[in-house]
């Protein structure tokens, strides 16, 4: 296997990757750990869609009125074992934010850093207090009632990202990723991609319902208090 999962895995198919010549330290995961995680994702997600429903009526009802284009944001994730999911987002930024995207990661040439400034001028002005609550991200209730996402685990990939993975790396996929998750509660925005990669991997090798309660319970404080995020 080669170092990079590089372009020519990606487009054939992601799902491909043997994990078992993965190199790491793992144990299994228990089958009740797995069973109570979805449960508590089903009932947490329905209880917080009826919670907040009113919420992201009013958030949507902002978008529209304020700046063109769809209310949702619905882009290409690499989710659990690689398999491939529409992430659901409220949008933040411009109808032209993807062509703003590639011109500025050319000129910059960044391929391995997460690309958050925090003066990105893509990002509509109630984008801003969106994201910095993370409220933008309540729709992904619906991913995970769907079964794509977790509350707690790895932060879903963009496919281009994951091109500069390291098979070590890409061992983060062996859980299903979450709305909330290790590498969130450390440092949010504020992060390098390699960072990213070192939390989410600690929280692999680490994962059970202990650790992701403490990870619930960090999550809000951290939102609240809006530390390093943007």
């Amino acid at each position: 296997m080669q170092n990079k999962i590089g372009k020519g895995i990606i487009s054939m198919n992601i799902s491909e990757v043997n994990y078992s010549e993965l190199k790491i330290n793992k144990r299994n995961i228990p089958l009740y750990y797995s069973l109570i995680k979805r449960g508590v994702d089903v009932t947490l997600s329905i209880l917080g869609i009826i919670l907040t429903l009113p919420i992201m009526i009013i958030i949507a009802g902002t978008i529209k009125v304020t700046s063109e284009g769809p209310i949702l944001f619905k882009q290409t994730r690499v989710g659990y074992l690689g398999n491939k999911f529409k992430i659901y987002k409220f949008r933040t930024m411009y109808n032209n934010a993807e062509e703003q995207l590639k011109k500025i990661l050319k000129e910059k040439e960044e391929t391995s850093i997460i690309y958050k400034p925090k003066d990105d001028v893509r990002i509509t002005m109630i984008g801003k207090i969106l994201r910095k609550y993370s409220l933008d991200e309540l729709p992904q209730l619906f991913n995970i009632l769907l079964g794509d996402m977790s509350l707690v685990g790895p932060r879903p990939l963009i496919v281009r990202e994951i091109e500069n993975c390291s098979v070590n790396q890409y061992m983060r996929h062996i859980a299903k990723p979450g709305i909330t998750g290790y590498a969130q509660i450390k440092c949010r925005s504020n992060t390098t991609f390699k960072q990213q990669m070192d939390n989410d991997l600690y929280y692999v090798k680490n994962q059970c319902l202990l650790l992701d309660f403490k990870i619930l319970l960090s999550t809000i404080p951290a939102v609240v208090k809006s530390k390093n995020a943007w």
